[in-house]
This record gives structure tokens, sequence and C-alpha cells, in this order.
């Protein structure tokens, strides 16, 4: 049967997909450099030693109700930051993750300085001094302040924490300075490639940089786009630019009403990559000063933060092409999460949501294979009375369709307008950092990692046999071969999927089950088996 066809090919371009995926990762995705780098000044590219727990020099610990962070006197950068509400994984609990840092596994820092026409200010190798080595957030807002002084002029360099935020406010301001001189900030995120996501069955999630601005809302600049030329682009206003990875971002996001320059760096023979913002010269006033500023987004990609950070940070959440309809089942799988407070639940919520609104499709999918079923005799008639004539065995199969009044596609259609649904949903489970860490019931503590017993995948392969059962298997032998082991292939690879994938697939199968039992038995009583 045709629908079977369709069924068929549905499966395999989606295994093709899952397997595109894992190729992408093993074979085209750069791999990460081992060793320790001792990273080389390029550009307004950094230098400083990549192995060491932290830069060289007095480092100032910061405490707040959301972060941990350590910033380097050497340039005021932030060289290690931790994130309070997320551990490393399930067996290390109380271990923050950790998002930026100077280690010999991760390099990863937001960095950023002064340059001036007619004075000097201090870059990211400036030397600053402070008065305190470690500060706690108590209340709403900690100020950070570093000092500066050469030549007479006095640069305070003043980092903002907000309780809540993943935020940090950059400000400088300039005292004393000559009379005609000019400064700019300029402020990058700083890293190497780091480990790319993804194993058999998981899903990839793009590392590397992204930039932002008004007529381009979303542009990836990979690390191989880096290392093929330099990011140069004049005279933007506001956007932002960042360094992402599998739910976490570093942006550097300037004044929105202020006109810069987008640039990306490399040092290290193409190991350390820089991606960053330079400002426009500003004229130091009358009376010496000038003031400086932007902020940084380091932390999870909650779409709700970053709103509030920049206009589309939320983009950063890449829910691939059909962004627009993943969006939207995120926004409902949110609804749910806020009455039932367990996003496992929310899932299945989702998916039986997803179920009914598709009901009256499948409702004519399967009525549509009913009718296709009771016409089988006569168009097997057909094929064998004009077997030499191919054009009248088409002519005349047509002519059927037209008589009885079915459409022979009437099967397949709602089953291809689901499938975009399907996908969107897939990147959505998959890009959502409110999934990391998320347990649903029992044995799943976790519903973005692998069922640890496989009971989902197992679930799912019966599932998938019994829907089989349903349908009346395909006339040609080669198809019944390969529906028989549909099953098996895809609980192999759903053995190693995040659970909440595989969940949503079981819930799904299972009201599907349910579904076509009923139409079937109603459509048996009219007459149509």
């Amino acid at each position: 049967m045709e629908n079977q066809r369709v069924f068929l090919y549905t499966g395999l371009a989606f295994l093709l997909f899952l397997v595109w995926q894992q190729w992408q990762v093993d074979y085209v995705l750069p791999k990460p450099e081992p060793e320790a780098i001792q990273v080389v000044e390029q550009g307004v590219s950094v230098d400083g030693t990549v192995g060491n727990t932290a830069a060289t020099g007095d480092t100032i610990s910061v405490s707040t109700d959301v972060i941990s962070a350590e910033i380097s006197l050497n340039g005021g950068e932030i060289s290690k930051l931790s994130l309070a509400d997320y551990s490393v994984s399930l067996e290390k609990q109380d271990e923050q993750f950790v998002l930026l840092d100077r280690s010999a596994d991760l390099y990863n820092v937001a960095q950023s300085g002064l340059q001036g026409t007619g004075v000097g200010l201090p870059d990211h190798r400036a030397t600053y001094s402070a008065e305190q080595t470690s500060y706690t957030l108590d209340g709403d807002q900690l100020v950070v302040p570093m000092t500066w002084q050469q030549d007479g002029v006095t640069v305070t360099k003043s980092l903002t924490f907000t309780k809540g935020s993943y935020q940090v406010e950059v400000n400088y301001a300039i005292e004393r300075a000559p009379a005609g001189s000019e400064g700019r900030y300029y402020a990058q995120i700083q890293r190497t490639q780091g480990e790319s996501t993804g194993g058999l069955g998981q899903v990839y999630s793009y590392t590397g940089g992204v930039y932002s601005y008004s007529e381009e809302r979303y542009n990836k600049y990979d690390f191989g786009d880096m290392a093929d030329s330099d990011l140069k682009m004049d005279n933007i206003k506001g956007g932002w630019v960042a360094m992402i990875q599998h739910y976490f971002a570093a942006a550097v996001i300037p004044p929105q009403d202020d006109t810069h320059r987008f640039y990306s760096t490399t040092a290290n023979e193409g190991r350390i990559f820089s991606l960053g913002i330079q400002s426009a010269k500003e004229a130091v006033g009358a009376d010496g000063t000038l003031t400086l500023s932007h902020k940084y987004y380091i932390g999870p990609k909650i779409q709700e933060k970053l709103d509030e950070a920049a206009p589309f940070l939320r983009l950063t959440v890449d829910f691939g092409w059909l962004s627009f309809v993943a969006e939207i089942l995120f926004s409902v799988l949110k609804f749910f999460h806020q009455y039932v407070g367990n996003w496992g639940w929310s899932i299945i919520l989702l998916t039986l949501l997803i179920k009914l609104i598709f009901f009256p499709l499948s409702k004519m999918s399967y009525t549509s294979m009913a009718k296709m079923k009771q016409l089988t005799p006569k168009i097997q008639a057909i094929r064998e009375q004009y077997s030499d004539d191919q054009a009248k065995m088409g002519q005349e199969t047509m002519n059927l369709y037209r008589k009885e009044k079915v459409n022979p596609l009437g099967g397949c259609i709602p089953i291809l307008l689901q499938f975009p649904v399907f996908i969107a949903l897939y990147w959505m489970l998959a890009e959502s950092v409110e999934l990391r860490q998320a347990p649903w019931i029992g044995w799943i503590q976790d519903l973005s990692i692998k069922d640890p017993w496989f009971i989902l995948p197992v679930i799912y392969m019966v599932t998938m046999f019994i829907q089989q059962r349903l349908n009346p298997p395909p006339a040609d032998p080669i198809q019944q071969k390969i529906f028989q082991w549909m099953p098996v292939m895809f609980g192999v690879f759903f053995m190693f999927f995040p659970a909440g994938l595989v969940l949503y697939w079981v819930v799904n199968n299972t009201l599907t089950i349910a579904q076509q039992w009923t139409i079937m038995r109603n459509l048996e009583k009219k007459g149509l088996k």
C-alpha cells in the first residue's frame, strides 16, 4: 500500500537524518587540541597561558546568588566563571558547572581593554589594583572596582553584578586625560574549540561564534570561518557577538544605540579564537574625563534571560530551520510545566495535545487507508489486465479512483504534514537547557541524557511492533523485511538518545496505537475494513 511506503520512507528519512548528524560529529566537526597552549598576541587578542588554573597575577573572587567568578587583575578579565544553579553532572552535584576558565581542559575567557589616541590607556594586559580580593553580593547589585594609573591618567574599571542575573556590566571611567585625546574600548570572548557535542544517537549542538545586528539577526561564524579569514564588519549599530555551546553562551553586548566594529582574530596557529566588538573613538571631555561601557551575558541559554540582555540573543537557542514551530512548542511545554512542575510530565501533556490537534488528519489518513484497502482487489485486477501497457494501467487506475471518490494520497498527506512538527519538537527538546539534569520519575533522573536502564527504548520497540501489527504487511517482500527490522534499528539508536526525546516517541506511539485502533474500529462498523 502507498501509505505503508510513506511510513517506510519517512522512517528511513528520519534514521538517515540521525546518521547524518553523527557523521557530522565524527568526520566534519573540528577536533579539540589536547595540549596546553601558549597564547601569542595578535591584533587585539590576548596573551596568557592556557594550562594554568588562573591568569597570571592576583585575582578577585566574586560570588552572587547565581554565579561564582574570578577576575584577574591582569587586564581585569573574567578568567573563571561557574554557575551556581548548574552542576557538572548528576554524579557531581556538588561541583558547579564551569563556563569560563583558563585550565588545561578549558580555555574560555571574557576580556576587554581600552585603546587611546594621544593618551596611554590600559589594554587587556594592563595591571590593575583593587582594595579587596573577595566580594559577595549582599543586596540587588555588587560593584567590583579596579584602578589603573599611568602618567597622571587614572582609569577605574568596574564590573557590576546583579542579583539573579547572568549579565555583567563593564564600565570604564577615565580621568585626567590630556585635552584632545580620544579613547575607545574593545571586548571579546576568547576560547579554544573545546569538545564537539554529540555521540552515538546524541544530538549535535553547534559550538562556535555567532553575531547579530539589525540586518542579520542571527549568523554563525564558526571556528573554520575564523581560521580562514578574520571577521571585519564596520559601522554596525547595536547587536552583539557571542561564543556559544550546548545549553550555554558567552556574549559581548554593546550599547544598542552606539556604532562599533565586529571582529575576530586567531592565534597559536589557529587554535585560539577571539570574537569581539570594538567601539568607535570618543573624544575626552574638556574636564579630562570619558566614560565607556558595555556588558556581557555569561550563562545558560534561558530564553527569558536572553531577551532581557539583548534583542535576538534568544536565537542562540538554536532550534534549527523550524524554529518558529519549535518556539510555539516550547511555549506550550513551559505552560504545562507551570502547573505540573515536572518536565517529563510536561512532555507527555504536550505529546497528548499534539495528537489531539492532529486527530482530524489522522482520521482522514486511516479513512483513506481503509478505502484504499477495499479497492486493492480491483487495483490488482487492473494491473493484471494491463500488465503490458503501463500507460493504460495508470489511466484505468485513476479512473477507478475518480469513480470511487478516493484520493490515493489522502493517507500520505496527513503523515507528511506532521513530520515538520516532529522535527521541530526533536530540536526543541534537544536544545532546551531547562531539560538539562531535569528528572522525570524513578530511574529517569536526567531527561537530557540516555535512559540508564534502556527501559524507554525497549518500550518504544514494543510499541513500534504493535503498530506494525495493526497494519497489513506490504506486498513487496523487501519492504516486509525492512519493516520487520525497523523497530530494532530505531530502538538501538534510541538507546543512546536523551530520555526526554525517547519519552516523547514512546508516548506518541502509544497514543497512535490507541488512536488507530479506535478509528479503525469505528470505520469497520461503517463497513470500511
